[in-house]
């Protein structure tokens, strides 16, 4: 919903300031098209760049508000509050000017009122800046759960912030941040997808700030301040596998409504699956006009699971309400879809790992010119629902018996023989140190699992609290950077605070044991029994994981890697194996045609033969995204 941005530097005046906090603006401007503004008051200049989401003109950012005593404060949000009028209400009984106030009037009001505190009386999505140029304090917040990025350096007297981490580039150029580059391939290179948990980021000197964190700068320093973890959250039992159900559908209706409320230009992300297509129905059911959805399509005739699915759900709507749902496609084979690469690198400001992220980008493209703004989507309810948790590293007990956390991190060290050789070539250089690799996993699991695992009976939960904090938070951050690159942003129902709280609450056997249903998610189906066909609340099964594309699609990411070893900078080969690389192609080849041999149309029919390969296309993916990486930012 926006871009927000500051600068603190003494060396320099208030002009020079606003002028760099205005290239900061500029080069993040598809997440703010709309409106854009500056401030600068005292040692500080902030900046906003704003999307209109909701009815009427985009309100003005950064936004200034007077407290009781003539004192101003100043704040910028990129996002959205949830519980903006229970905060309303609370900042009324305190006597303060609540007239004409938006998101980012009630942020200034109530860390005006409260200081750091503040930040424990909102809900929502958002990534926030308030400056009190009174006190001489800047702070940045971000959401519980991570649904909206922050990033800031604090270096030589000099503090900035940005939403995203090209807004800290446009300060000048950054050498490879190589602590984030190895957290990102050690999850990818065990669990098959790659994110970076904590304060890391992909750029020397940059810092992501964590979710549910809050900064405070002041001439004296710099200080962080965990204001919310997972394991604050209440696991008091329920009364009865009906009393969930009950509450989960009220809970859901209302999570609905907070991320919808007043956007016009709304529509969804529809994969057919029950988690997007409950979200679809639902916010359909509030819109005026024709709802548009987007589902990634892996084959030119659409015959593949995903859209089938997709389409039954929009005949149903279409049933109850004659032409008010249209459902378009982001088309996803390759080789075009790699056309998109570099667009994708960029609009992510770090490397990713799944190919299934560029039909995800495509989507949004395609929902972008739909005219939407806002897109609802199913985001994380397999993780909140143990939907998908039998498909992730530690959940069943093998390959080798896993009874506590010491178990979990040598089966994951286990799986990296080949991130090791990958990185070779760094470690020989100095630029990693060889030990890093396994202080980044103890420290991962100890902030991530170890509060859940205390004896061996806690493994399924601890794994399922794990995969809900590290996969669910890599939807988040490749929602938000993807989505906003086509200046649309991302609305997740599952995510708000009230659906979380009751699904956290929810017994393990009640979403796996349901005998009408017979698979996971069996409370979350049953919000579907009034929403949507039988075909898809109680049937639709989970997609084929990796997503399905062709062999042939699979290929083209052999051959455009090939293509691109040659030409990749001379740095690169400073921190990956060059050998390995091109070993990695050949053996790739060679499995690949092995399998397609053995399928009766030489594989060119949808098929997820990439999980059957000794070196996936995942990896090969990978690579190419850092070869791109390295292309765009330091060739």
């Amino acid at each position: 919903m926006a871009a927000i941005v500051g600068l603190i530097d003494p060396l320099l005046g208030p002009v020079e300031r606003e002028d760099r906090v205005c290239r900061m603006i500029e080069v993040q401007r598809h997440r703010g098209p709309d409106a854009q503004g500056w401030r600068s008051e005292g040692e500080a200049s902030i900046g906003a760049s704003v999307l209109a989401v909701t009815r009427g003109t985009p309100r003005p950012q950064p936004a200034s508000v007077a407290l009781p005593g003539g004192r101003r404060v100043f704040a910028a949000i990129d996002g959205a509050l949830h519980n903006r009028p229970e905060l309303r209400a609370e900042l009324s009984t305190l006597g303060l000017p609540l007239a004409d106030t938006g998101d980012a009037e009630l942020v200034a009001l109530a860390f005006g009122t409260w200081g750091i505190d503040a930040v424990r009386h909102l809900e929502g999505a958002f990534g926030l800046c308030v400056w009190d140029p009174d006190t001489h304090r800047l702070f940045l917040a971000r959401d519980k759960l991570g649904l909206k990025p922050l990033y800031y350096l604090d270096e030589r007297g000099r503090f900035a912030f940005s939403s995203l981490q090209r807004g800290l580039l446009a300060l000048g150029r950054r050498n490879p941040g190589l602590d984030g580059i190895a957290e990102l391939f050690l999850h990818g290179a065990a669990f098959a997808a790659g994110h970076m948990l904590d304060d890391r980021a992909c750029f020397e000197g940059i810092s992501s700030l964590r979710p549910g964190h809050v900064l405070e700068w002041s001439p004296s320093g710099v200080a962080r301040k965990r204001y919310w973890a997972l394991e604050d959250e209440s696991t008091e039992p329920w009364e009865s596998r009906e009393a969930c159900i009950e509450a989960q559908e009220e809970a859901f209706v209302h999570a609905v409504r907070r991320t919808t409320d007043g956007v016009e230009r709304l529509g969804s992300m529809l994969s057919g699956g029950v988690d997007s297509s409950l979200t679809t129905a639902e916010a359909w059911s509030r819109h005026d006009g024709v709802f548009v959805s987007s589902c990634v399509s892996y084959s030119p005739s659409h015959d593949d699971p995903d859209p089938e699915a997709a389409a039954i759900v929009s005949a149903h709507l279409n049933a109850l309400r004659s032409g008010s749902h249209r459902l378009a496609f982001g088309e996803t084979w390759m080789p075009s879809m790699l056309d998109d690469l570099d667009a994708m690198v960029r609009a992510a400001d770090e490397p990713q790992w799944d190919t299934r992220q560029i039909g995800m980008f495509r989507n949004y493209r395609t929902l972008r010119h739909a005219d939407c703004a806002a897109v609802t989507t199913g985001d994380p309810a397999s993780q909140l629902a143990f939907g998908n948790y039998p498909r992730f590293l530690g959940w069943r007990p093998e390959p080798m018996p896993i009874e506590n956390i010491h178990d979990f991190a040598a089966l994951w060290r286990s799986r990296l023989g080949w991130f090791h050789a990958l990185f070779e070539p760094a470690y020989a250089n100095g630029l990693l140190a060889r030990d890093r690799p396994d202080a980044l996993i103890d420290e991962a699991l100890d902030v991530h699992m170890a509060p859940w695992w205390r004896t061996p009976e806690d493994r399924v939960h601890a794994v399922g609290m794990w995969v809900l904090q590290t996969f669910a938070y890599s939807l988040f951050v490749t929602n938000d950077r993807l989505g906003m690159a086509h200046s649309v942003e991302a609305r997740h129902p599952y995510a708000n605070e009230r659906m979380f709280r009751l699904a956290l609450r929810t017994p393990l056997a009640w979403n796996l044991e349901d005998p009408e249903i017979g698979c996971g998610k069996a409370v979350i189906r049953q919000l579907g029994r009034t929403r949507l066909p039988p075909e898809i609340w109680r049937d639709r099964r989970g997609k084929p994981f990796p997503a399905p594309i062709r062999v042939s699609s699979h290929l083209a990411v052999a051959d455009r890697l090939e293509q691109e070893i040659p030409l990749a900078p001379r740095s690169f080969w400073d921190i990956v194996d060059r050998g390995l690389v091109t070993r990695m192609v050949d053996d790739f080849r060679t499995h690949a045609s092995e399998v397609a041999r053995e399928t009766p149309d030489g594989g060119e029919s949808v098929t997820i033969f990439s999980s059957k390969l000794p070196v996936r296309t995942v990896h090969l993916f990978s690579v190419l995204n850092l070869l791109r990486w390295f292309h765009i930012y330091f060739a």
